[in-house]
């Protein structure tokens, strides 16, 4: 869907200023940085996703010893690293694609049996319960120790976020111009100067480290697992983007976004009150009484190890405050509405871009022949 939305954007779009440039794809390269090791997995029977403990990093505590296994590898202390793309992450599958690989020539079987073998112990319900198992938790070590909080990425807090992610705060207030401003032949309010760390942010932890998920009601229990954001506003000039343009004090105090979409309705009820500031309320926008306006959004899996699921925090940065706002200049939301939020508590429009994960990850699996102890590196 998203390819598809890509490739007809250059259709639905109503002027030509409206989107110069084929939409980024976030992009993330994970390096080798925890480690998370397995226990012994009793009973094929056990509800991996609810059952399973967290995994113990002290291999002390693990439980007891497995019994005799017939894998090609068992007896040797190995280590499996690889890098995977396109959403291929972790799991079952992707650990057995890779052991295939490194299996002795005069191996009888395949990965997927060797895996079942030192996973299982021949079972491969335990087995594949097991990589599950392992994955997650190793993903979770991860994350202990190299998250990156979302109260770092504006540096004003989440009091001052939550009033950005609903339309509010000088950065969605302010326009370029030419009053009051510092530097000869520069505007004042030229958000590039002002908040450069914005940038830095996305060339360094952005596309580094998976960010936290912001804490606040527009974020909250997304039951379609999408967020989307609406903008009403350009404030930025000379960014191929929107209209604002010089003189700035005539053509940015009121100028306008690439408009991608159609603003059907408002129900402010769907809305957090938080956001709206009243308990229900709803607007109809016929023949295009709206004016201009851009949606742009992301969308992820359900489970805990979807690529999408795990970088969409990366991904809310990247299409609010970097593509969108650092790049473009978009800003303010649809009254009665936050300008960010999950897709059910936003305006009702006909259609909104997207943007995906390009991810790059390193993974290591590790056996310890002596305790016969799984591992995992993130």
């Amino acid at each position: 869907q998203t390819e598809k939305i890509i490739k007809r954007e250059s259709e639905d779009h109503k002027t030509r200023d409206i989107y110069h440039q084929k939409p980024k794809a976030m992009r993330f390269s994970l390096s080798v940085l925890s480690v998370a090791c397995l226990p012994w997995l009793a009973s094929a029977g056990q509800n991996h996703e609810e059952t399973l403990p967290l995994l113990n990093r002290d291999v002390k505590t693990f439980g007891a010893e497995p019994g005799t296994y017939a894998g090609c590898l068992e007896g040797e202390d190995f280590f499996l690293g690889y890098t995977v793309r396109k959403r291929r992450g972790c799991s079952f599958g992707v650990l057995a694609e890779y052991l295939t690989a490194e299996l002795p020539q005069d191996c009888p079987h395949d990965g997927t049996k060797e895996l079942i073998l030192l996973l299982g112990e021949g079972d491969e319900d335990v087995a594949r319960a097991a990589a599950v198992a392992m994955c997650t938790n190793g993903w979770r070590a991860y994350l202990d120790d190299n998250e990156y909080p979302w109260d770092q990425v504006s540096g004003y807090g989440p009091i001052w976020d939550k009033e950005y992610y609903d339309g509010n705060t000088h950065w969605n207030e302010e326009h370029q111009t030419e009053l009051d401003k510092l530097i000869q032949d520069e505007p004042a309010n030229h958000f590039r100067r002002e908040a450069p760390h914005i940038r830095e942010i996305f060339e360094a932890e952005a596309q580094g480290q998976a960010f936290g998920y912001p804490s606040m009601d527009n974020f909250e229990n997304c039951q379609l697992q999408s967020i989307m954001c609406c903008w009403v506003s350009d404030r930025q000039a000379n960014d191929n983007n929107g209209n604002c343009a010089t003189p700035y004090d005539e053509n940015c105090l009121d100028a306008d976004p690439g408009d991608n979409t159609d603003l059907c309705a408002v129900d402010m009820a769907r809305s957090t009150s938080s956001s709206a500031h009243v308990d229900g309320g709803f607007s109809w926008f016929n023949d295009n009484s709206e004016g201009p306006v851009h949606c742009h959004g992301l969308a992820w899996g359900a489970h805990e190890l979807d690529t999408y699921n795990r970088y969409k925090a990366n991904n809310l940065f990247f299409v609010s405050m970097y593509d969108h706002l650092y790049q473009r200049g978009y800003v303010r939301n649809v009254p009665g509405a936050p300008m960010c939020g999950c897709v059910e508590k936003m305006p009702i429009v006909s259609r909104s871009d997207c943007t995906q994960v390009d991810d790059d990850e390193t993974w290591v699996f590790v056996w310890n022949a002596g305790t016969k102890k799984k591992c995992l590196h993130v």
